[in-house]
Parts: C-alpha cells; sequence; structure tokens
C-alpha cells in the first residue's frame, strides 16, 4: 500500500551442538587423541523496514544483530574430560555480540483473484565483522576465531514467492538464495545458500489468529578460504530439511506478532558444523500509514463526484446486522483507515448496478473490533445467512461482492501468514 511503513522485529533462537576428534597434545607434551565437544546457542535478531511506493513496490532495509555464545569441552577416547596444551587456540568459551550484514532492497507482490505473487530482492553490505583464515599453519599456533559476523562481501539475494486464499485457508510456496560471487580480503568466500518450502495456513474461523504448518529445505555449499574448501574443519557444505509450527495473532488492523518453532527431519553435514536440534522464531511488527496514496484521494473524490446518494442502496448502520430480504454487504469501516475510503467508493459502484444489493457501513471508531483487519466485509444473503468474509485488498473485495451479485460464491478472504525466508539463525560457522 503505497505510504504504508511496516516496522519489524525479528528473532531467532537455536541451541546448537557439534562434536569432533583431532590429534591434540598434553600440557606435558605427550600426543593424545581428543574429542572437541562444543555448546553454543545462537540469536540473530532482526530489525526490518518496508516502505510502500506503489500498490506493487515497497524499498526494504533490515539490520541485524548477532549474538554467539559458547563453551567447549575436551574428552578422551573414554569420555573423561581432559586438559590440552593451547586449549583456547581454536574454541574457547566466550561470548560475542555484534552487528551483521545490512540488507537494501525492494519487495514486489500483487494478487489475480485468490493467487498472491510476490518477489523481492536485495544486498547485502559488507558490514559484519569479518576474520582471517584460521586455518593456516600460523593459525593453528596461536589463537583465532571461527565465527564471523559477516562474509566482507557484497551478496545478493533473490526470493520469490506464491500463495493461493482458499477463503478460511491458504497453501503457499516460496524459494530463496543468497550467493557470494567473489572473496573478501582475507580470501574467504561464503557458500551459496539455498532454500525453499510450502506453507499451509487457517484461521480456524477465528478473526484475530492464523495458524501454519511448515516443511522447508535449506542448502549451503561450502566455503572457500583462497579458492579452497577447508578439509579438516569448517563449513563443507550442508543440507537440512525442518518442519514446523507457527501461529500469529492480530489484536488491531495495525499490530501483530507471532511464534514459531522448528525441528530438522533430516540433515547432511560435511565436515565439522553446528547441529540445530530446534529453531524458535518470534516476529513483532506493526503498520503506520505515513501519507494517504494518490489512488485513495482519486477514487474518494470520484465517488464523492457521483454522490453518496444516489441510486443504490447504501446506508451507515449502528448494528451490523443484514438487511431482512435483501442480499446485504455489512461493510466494517473507520475514518482512519485509507483503504475503507477506497473500497468504499468500489461498492457504491456496485450498488449502483446492482439494485439486489444493500451496503450498510458500520463504523468500528478508533480501533478495529476482536483484531479485525481493514477493511472487512460481510456477505448475507437473503435469509441472514453469512455467505462471505473477507478483508484486505479493496479492489479484490469489491470484485468478489461484484462476483456475488451475478450469482457466484466466491470463497472467503481473509489474510495468510507466509514466512519469511531464511529466518533462522546460521548454523555454520560463516554468517
Amino acid at each position: 500500500m503505497p505510504g504504508r511503513l511496516e516496522l519489524r522485529l525479528g528473532i531467532g533462537l537455536s541451541p546448537l551442538e557439534a562434536s569432533h576428534t583431532a590429534h591434540e597434545q598434553l600440557p606435558a607434551g605427550d600426543p593424545i587423541e581428543v574429542w572437541h565437544r562444543q555448546s553454543s546457542f545462537i540469536m540473530d535478531t532482526r530489525l526490518s523496514a518496508d516502505l510502500g511506493l506503489t500498490s506493487a513496490f515497497a524499498v526494504a532495509i533490515e539490520v541485524p544483530l548477532r549474538l554467539f555464545a559458547t563453551t567447549i569441552r575436551y574428552e578422551d577416547l573414554a569420555g573423561n574430560e581432559v586438559t590440552i596444551a593451547n586449549g583456547d587456540v581454536h574454541h574457547r568459551d566466550e561470548t560475542l555480540f555484534g552487528l551483521g550484514d545490512p540488507r537494501v532492497g525492494g519487495r514486489f507482490g500483487f494478487r489475480a483473484g485468490d493467487w498472491t505473487f510476490g518477489a523481492s530482492i536485495g544486498l547485502r553490505l559488507p558490514v559484519g565483522r569479518i576474520e582471517p583464515n584460521p586455518y593456516t599453519e600460523e593459525a593453528e599456533t596461536r589463537r583465532h576465531e571461527h565465527f564471523q559476523f559477516g562474509t566482507g562481501t557484497v551478496d545478493p539475494e533473490l526470493g520469490l514467492s506464491i500463495d493461493h486464499d482458499f477463503g478460511d485457508a491458504s497453501l503457499g510456496l516460496w524459494g530463496f538464495m543468497r550467493a557470494a560471487l567473489y572473496q573478501n580480503r582475507y580470501g574467504f568466500q561464503a557458500g551459496n545458500r539455498y532454500a525453499g518450502g510450502i506453507t499451509a495456513a487457517t484461521s480456524f474461523g477465528l478473526a484475530a489468529w492464523r495458524f501454519s504448518a511448515t516443511v522447508d529445505a535449506n542448502g549451503e555449499l561450502a566455503e572457500r578460504w583462497d579458492g579452497k574448501p577447508p578439509v579438516d574443519d569448517g563449513n563443507q557444505g550442508r543440507f537440512d530439511l525442518y518442519a514446523g509450527l507457527g501461529v500469529t495473532v492480530r489484536p488491531s488492523a495495525a499490530f501483530f506478532a507471532s511464534l514459531s518453532a522448528r525441528v530438522p527431519v533430516y540433515t547432511h553435514i560435511v565436515g565439522g558444523q553446528l547441529d540445530l536440534p530446534v529453531v524458535i522464531g518470534i516476529d513483532i511488527g506493526g503498520t503506520i500509514d505515513l501519507w494517504d496514496s494518490a489512488e485513495t484521494h482519486e477514487v474518494a473524490l470520484d465517488a464523492h463526484d457521483h454522490g453518496e446518494e444516489g441510486p443504490g442502496d447504501i446506508a451507515d448502520t449502528p448494528t451490523p446486522t443484514p438487511v431482512a430480504g435483501k442480499l446485504t454487504v455489512v461493510d466494517f469501516a473507520a475514518d482512519w483507515c485509507a483503504p475503507c475510503k477506497v473500497l468504499a467508493a468500489l461498492l457504491s459502484d456496485v450498488a449502483r448496478e446492482h439494485p439486489v444489493l444493500a451496503v450498510r457501513r458500520f463504523d468500528v471508531g478508533d480501533d478495529a473490533p476482536d483484531g479485525m483487519i481493514l477493511p472487512h466485509v460481510e456477505v448475507y444473503d437473503a435469509a441472514g445467512v453469512l455467505i462471505y468474509r473477507g478483508e484486505g485488498d479493496p479492489k479484490a473485495l469489491a470484485a468478489d461482492i461484484e462476483a456475488i451479485a451475478h450469482g457466484e460464491r466466491p470463497p472467503s478472504r481473509m489474510p495468510a501468514s507466509t514466512p519469511t525466508p531464511a529466518s533462522a539463525p546460521t548454523p555454520t560457522s560463516s554468517p
């Protein structure tokens, strides 16, 4: 929507586990084969803002903050804890916090009937802290860091999505790719990332709630140092298949909060990487209308030129109830809702063309009740039975009501909850 600013805080949380064996030395100099058992916790926080410039395009920016906390335990092959020489060279108990690589780009989207199509493009900018090659002979003898906050390169991203609305339920597919096209000043080149998934969502008849189930696949190619992937450690490529559940609540038209949990159902890892037993996602956000779109003013002006008192059964109502013996459209609206003005103008045109319709406008006041998203309409048949319920895009709602007036029965149009690609914490040593 032009002039609409969406702000979002997203948090991804996960415990991490990794273990591998290595040849080490005891403090006295004796050689020993030991287990490196690393337990970690990662939190990726994303602050994002999308500003609609047209009905189909928005500019977007995302700023990530990353926290990585880890502990290390060395064990002999019998499982006994041991102390090794230079035990803090590769790993140590530590907590790291810093800025990741911000993303700038744009989002596209449009709706055609019950289908919604979306795309996003962006660039990751090299702001996050990077580290020198930890796999050189020199690094083997001095304290070094494996975890990186950024890639040190400008990385392009592309996302695609398609959703079908079945009324009280929806089904969506999405895909995502992030490419690292060259190496940074330390010779590091991150592995390309690919992800895709399917999401089914329904409200179970609850106006303010949306429940979802997801299956998503995530793949990452091996990182490279000076053109070569690491041999004994590091990210040498991985594939993860997740299944998850989520819930979103909208206590008002301008605010939402969601919680999700995903668990791996299949994982294939090459090299000494971190396992994610569960990924928790928390998203909180809202919208602010900074200005009314030119489209809103144009359609509202057109409605004024036609006159609200012209032909057509259109009236305000103190109660959202149907008119006996008529096909009734109850239009839940508010003076502060710019899209509601667009819908009101469109409904007046439909009512003038179809005398069978009675349009009744119900003013919700300062806020929409029960988490309702405006514009919101309900359609009742001549017997007073609810046959349609929808909210969101004014043009799509008006088109459905036009179809109902012609005797058709389109499915109810309630909003879906679509996952954000690549919202999980990064499971590897690279960002």
